[in-house]
């Protein structure tokens, strides 16, 4: 089995995935979900995968109390560097996002960009949860997550492992990334979000004009409230 933990630790140390801001549109979603310039000092969030530590650069800057959580040693120590140069605080440790190392009904929100994806479908479920069991009571789960529909699987020529989990792919964006599962709506709905109450899924898509190899992209942005 091909083993992600190794190879996104790699990724790490040569210097890749360091993001220093936050993703995208990310901060749009966060201030239509928690206002924009309010206080946010009483709220915990968690992004698991926090990777180079964007998106928790962002958070920290906003008030959240800020939790970050990544498999590899280098993207962590990567991550607090770039909150402790900005004099931001954040709790940013090495664990497993299919064990996560805190309080049962913990966190307002957990965050998850693209992510989860880096993993078999059973240990998505598994993560997720985890995820379920540390939010408090009426917390929001908000994922990125790439759709099975997307047409780069078709233009990587991946080996698949199970149903719309795949390896090895030919081209990128997902070549030398391990495994790769992809999900379907019904997916998250039924699966996924299951004891959550499913606020909006969002379909976003990533689309290159050239070359067309690389076309198509598609992502479910996903936000759920625990039941």
């Amino acid at each position: 089995m091909v083993n992600n933990q190794v190879i996104w630790e790699q990724l790490y140390q040569l210097g890749r995935q360091q993001n220093k801001y936050p993703y995208g549109d990310l901060p749009s979603y966060i201030f239509s979900l928690y206002g924009k310039g309010s206080d946010k000092s009483g709220l915990k969030v968690l992004e698991v995968g926090s990777g180079g530590g964007g998106n928790l650069w962002f958070f920290a800057r906003e008030s959240f109390q800020t939790f970050g959580l990544d498999f590899s040693p280098s993207a962590v120590e990567n991550s607090r560097e770039l909150l402790a140069k900005n004099q931001l605080p954040a709790e940013i440790i090495v664990g497993d996002f299919r064990q996560l190392p805190y309080a049962d009904n913990f966190f307002d929100l957990v965050l998850d960009r693209n992510s989860l994806y880096c993993v078999t479908k059973a240990d998505l479920l598994q993560s997720v949860t985890e995820i379920k069991r540390v939010l408090k009571p009426g917390g929001r789960f908000l994922s990125y997550m790439y759709s099975a529909d997307s047409e780069c699987i078709q233009y990587g020529k991946p080996q698949k492992i199970e149903e719309n989990t795949y390896t090895d792919f030919k081209t990128r964006p997902f070549k030398g990334a391990g495994i790769t599962h992809f999900v379907t709506k019904q997916e998250l709905l039924e699966e996924i979000y299951r004891g959550f109450k499913v606020e909006y899924i969002r379909q976003t898509s990533n689309d290159f004009i050239y070359p067309k190899k690389y076309n198509d992209i598609i992502i479910f942005v996903t936000s759920g409230i625990k039941k």
